[in-house]
Order: structure tokens, then sequence, then C-alpha cells
């Protein structure tokens, strides 16, 4: 056993309950699109990915989400002064986010989109089952 494997099995013994959870989900704000990554969501998407690789290392099940939020006021104002239909630059700008990403080895488990049809399901499926109970 090498001593930085010695030194993570150290780390687990001491400093985390073998009872803990073991399936963790960790999510990043959804990245409003009204426009372009910065280092702010570069640094967010990175501390996420650094906890779900440290979750992962410990043997925890891990499920990393980011996305972006493609609704808004804010939004369709960017897109006019881009001179974009709202669709077109939201997928242009959240690319730019995937992009982000992928360049900063984040490694996601989904990245999620609020105007595919499987987040609408998933909200329309939530907001269903609460007003019912």
């Amino acid at each position: 056993m090498t001593r930085t494997q010695t030194s993570c099995l150290y780390g687990k013994r001491n400093n985390f309950s073998d009872n803990a959870f073991q399936n963790t989900y960790i999510t990043t704000p959804i990245f409003y699109v009204n426009a372009g990554p910065h280092i702010g969501h570069a640094y967010t998407a990175a501390l996420a990915d650094t906890v779900a690789r440290f979750n992962s290392m410990l043997g925890h099940s891990v499920f990393l989400s980011t996305g972006t939020d493609e609704h808004g006021t804010k939004v369709q104002k960017a897109a006019n002064a881009a001179g974009l239909p709202v669709p077109e630059y939201c997928t242009l700008v959240s690319h730019q986010f995937r992009e982000m990403c992928n360049t900063f080895q984040v490694s996601y488990s989904n990245f999620i989109r609020t105007t595919e049809e499987q987040h609408e399901k998933a909200v329309c499926h939530f907001w269903v089952v609460k007003l019912i109970k």
C-alpha cells in the first residue's frame, strides 16, 4: 500500500463514520444564462467536483448535478441584445457552461437545462404530488 493510500484510509477511519450515508447527491447552483460563464461559475463547479471526488474516494456513490436556468426576463433581454431568438440564445450560452465544465474537467453526472422536456416533466410531477398532499 502506498503512503497516499494509507493517508486516505487514515483520514477515513479517523474522521468519518462508517454509518454515514453511502449515497451522496451534490449540486452546483443552476447557472443563469443571461451571460456566459465567469471565474465564479468555474470556482463553484470545481468546488462541487472536489467534494464529489472526495466522497467517491470514501467509497460513497456520488451523483453530481449541474446545469443552466433558461427562464426569465433577464434571459429574454440578453437574447434580444444579442439579436437572437431566446431558444437559440439559451442553447448557445448553455453550451458555453457545458464547455466550461469540460475544460476544467468537472466530472458531472448530469447536466440539466431547465428548458429540457425531462426537467419540465419532473417539475410538473413535483408540483402535482405537492398539491395532492
